[in-house]
């Protein structure tokens, strides 16, 4: 195998990177990252990362920079023109791939260009592979898909490490022999999906009970592993994706362009059950269910014997595509204090003029705050009212049973005919550029919760907060990837632009990276000439970072933690000459970024944290950069914690003045989001820190809270079950 890459994969050796973050990509993924490995991920669309994110990943701006920093890169994209744009275009993965570097095509495309690919990889001095999968969300989640792999097999025997993360991998042949093996998969299943549905209509028509009918045959020659994904789910009329019918038809498409171009021995292959089932799942397109998943066929076929009447699918059906057609459109959330009318409409107003672009979803949430002081009973309930075209929701946290909705029916509806007042005049601007309005009411929320949770429910670009929330926005910044907008009067708005941006965005215009979802890429100023108000940047409570590598921690990029020899270490460190907080750490320099290098003595304690933090991936805890043992030296490298812990902060009047309450709250939700991560999260098991304390908090930029010091933390899947353990 002629790759430099000679030891075997790993997750401290091994750099990898991923292109594609949809239904399947994004929880493949996740499976490498609970893994240990490290990703950094490129995107059309960021915010369908932001929960690799949470997990460690780092996003980029194109396919090159991801080939850069990466040693293998995986891409699970739409169709085969993305695959093509990605790897073959002049900012694609071939153009900043290294050689020996390795190209994991997992897209279902056309086997043609995945021998293409192969052969402009092989000119380059790197290799590529095709694996398709099969299995769907399901499959992806649990890491049990079926992996058709072509290419060389010495590089297939070498990815195996990663694929078992994922499912069962098959090698299949030469270069586009795995893509052949997924057509071939997706003539036989969908076949089964004609045949599954058609029989639950017949079945249906004779009188059957249909969960009856599919406990009786799926023990027989008729079951299958489809009949076990979508039977109950067609039954249930639950068509929720878990992949567009539109992409089978793709597949289907493609391999019966295989049989029209011919081959070289002229011999004619016939394929009518194929070209009927593309049919039928192109009526699926035609009916406006692209999106819909698989098992929406059935649909189809009920059409054909004229269960419905009319062109019109059952409300539920059309609910569903509606809320895929939602995932996939770009959000801004705009959040204010209900209470304030004027505010409402000068946040939403600057909004509009400044980041919504055409064919957004606007979700507008007021926070009823006063309710929640007045009402700390209200019990959940989710009332939508159509005005005029806003859907309006109106949520309220748990308590106590008793309390009913009739008792702030009066106040209630009183914020309910203000917000419709107040934002009646927005409908008909939205409505001009095909920009969906969301209007919800939030009482007894915390404005952080109820922000993050529509964040992570929507692909979210920006978030603007009301000048009366911005307290707030420290919390939400940190805890969102996408950027955050706080005004500060009329027309006038203090911007935090996302961490994953460009440092050259420019929050009235696309970023580059999502540019095709906005063709103009204007934001809605109704005024011909442009009303130039001012927007004022860099203004937030926490310093901007800087532009440029040395802001990103080390941790977090692609190859690292790594092994580091001595003659490194003493460069890092000129020497070992700048001793902090005593003679045992040190300040250092690495890929201009100050890092900290501390010694330790060569015993058992040692080596249990090293194993520990070698298997840790976490936002709030101090990983690690990097080790280094010698014979006669144990040494560990961090970021370097620039604010320091939490006792230096509270000994120093100044630095503790900095320490505002919010900031001291989100501290101890940060930590017992560590604290969860390790007892609950851990991919090898619990483990137990054992020293939680004010010296062993550390903070990072813009005070985000970190546990370290993890001398003490035992592994409970180490610790030995005879009652007689120290872990307390």
């Amino acid at each position: 195998m002629e790759t430099p890459y000679r030891q075997p994969i790993s997750p401290t050796q091994t750099r990898l990177g991923w292109i594609g973050t949809g239904i399947m990509g994004a929880p493949m993924a996740s499976r490498l990252i609970s893994a240990g490995y490290s990703l950094i991920i490129y995107t059309r669309t960021q915010s369908k990362a932001l929960s690799l994110q949470s997990l460690g990943a780092r996003i980029v701006n194109s396919p090159r920079v991801v080939a850069q920093h990466s040693d293998v890169v995986f891409t699970m994209v739409g169709n085969s023109k993305d695959v093509r744009s990605v790897v073959l275009e002049s900012n694609g993965i071939l153009s900043g791939l290294n050689p020996g570097g390795v190209i994991v095509d997992m897209t279902s495309s056309h086997p043609a260009l995945a021998r293409v690919i192969f052969s402009a990889a092989r000119a380059k001095g790197c290799w590529s592979v095709d694996a398709p999968v099969s299995g769907a969300d399901a499959g992806a989640r649990e890491g049990t898909l079926a992996i058709f792999a072509g290419g060389d097999p010495d590089i297939v025997s070498w990815l195996k490490p990663l694929f078992d993360i994922m499912g069962r991998v098959t090698y299949m042949g030469e270069a586009g022999c795995g893509q052949s093996c997924k057509l071939a998969n997706q003539i036989t299943g969908s076949a089964v999906l004609v045949g599954l549905s058609e029989g639950l209509v017949f079945a249906e028509r004779a009188g059957l009970d249909l969960k009856q009918f599919l406990d009786a045959v799926r023990g027989g020659a008729a079951g299958s592993k489809l009949m076990e994904l979508f039977g109950e789910k067609m039954i249930e009329r639950d068509f929720r994706p878990g992949g567009f019918a539109e992409y089978l038809v793709k597949d289907l498409g493609m391999a019966l362009d295989m049989l029209e171009e011919g081959t070289e021995d002229e011999r004619v292959t016939a394929l009518p059950g194929a070209a009927l089932t593309k049919q039928l799942f192109a009526g699926m397109v035609a009916n406006g269910d692209a999106k819909l998943g698989l098992q929406g066929l059935i649909t189809v076929i009920e059409r054909i014997n004229g269960k419905f009447t009319g062109t019109k699918l059952p409300a539920k059906i059309k609910k569903m595509v509606s809320q895929t057609d939602s995932a996939t459109r770009e959000s801004v959330i705009v959040v204010m204090d209900a209470n304030r009318n004027k505010g409402m409409v000068d946040v939403v107003d600057w909004a509009l003029k400044h980041v919504v672009r055409p064919k957004d979803t606007v979700i507008v949430v007021g926070v009823l705050a006063d309710i929640r002081k007045k009402n700390s009973s209200c019990f959940p309930i989710n009332m939508g009212i159509n005005i005029y075209g806003i859907l309006e929701k109106l949520e309220f946290s748990s308590g106590h049973p008793e309390a009913k909705p009739r008792e702030l029916g009066e106040e209630i509806e009183r914020k309910r005919e203000q917000c419709q007042a107040n934002l009646q005049p927005f409908y008909r601007r939205c409505k001009r550029n095909e920009v969906k309005l969301e209007v919800k009411l939030a009482a007894g929320l915390c404005p952080n919760e109820i922000t993050l949770k529509e964040a992570e429910n929507s692909n979210t670009r920006w978030i603007v907060l009301d000048s009366h929330l911005k307290e707030h926005k420290l919390y939400i910044y940190w805890h969102v990837g996408c950027n955050v907008a706080v005004m500060k009067g009329k027309d006038v708005a203090t911007l935090m632009l996302s961490r994953a941006s460009k440092p050259d965005s420019s929050p009235a215009s696309c970023e580059t990276a999502d540019d095709e979802t906005c063709p103009d890429n204007q934001p809605l100023n109704d005024q011909k000439n442009g009303d130039q108000n001012p927007v004022e940047e860099g203004e937030s409570s926490i310093p901007p970072p800087p532009k440029g590598p040395c802001w990103y921690p080390l941790q977090w990029r692609a190859g690292f933690p790594r092994h580091f020899s001595l003659s490194e270490i003493e460069v890092i460190t000129n020497g070992f000459a700048d001793t902090i907080y005593g003679k045992e750490y040190y300040e250092g320099v690495l890929q201009n970024t100050h890092v900290i290098v501390k010694s330790f003595e060569d015993d058992e304690r040692f080596w249990s944290m090293l194993a520990i933090l070698l298997r840790l991936r976490h936002r709030n805890v101090m990983n690690i950069v990097g080790y280094c043992c010698t014979r006669t030296n144990r040494l560990l490298i961090h970021d370097y914690p620039s604010l320091g812990n939490i006792e230096m902060n509270l000994q120093c009047v100044t630095s503790a003045s900095n320490l505002s309450w919010t900031t001291r709250w989100y501290t101890a939700i940060e930590i017992g989001c560590s604290l969860r991560y390790l007892h609950e999260e851990c991919p090898d098991g619990p483990i137990v820190h054992q020293s939680v304390c004010s010296t062993n908090i550390f903070y990072a930029h813009g005070y985000s809270a970190m546990l370290g010091n993890f001398i003490t933390a035992k592994s409970l899947k180490d610790v030995p079950c005879n009652g007689k353990s120290t872990v307390k």
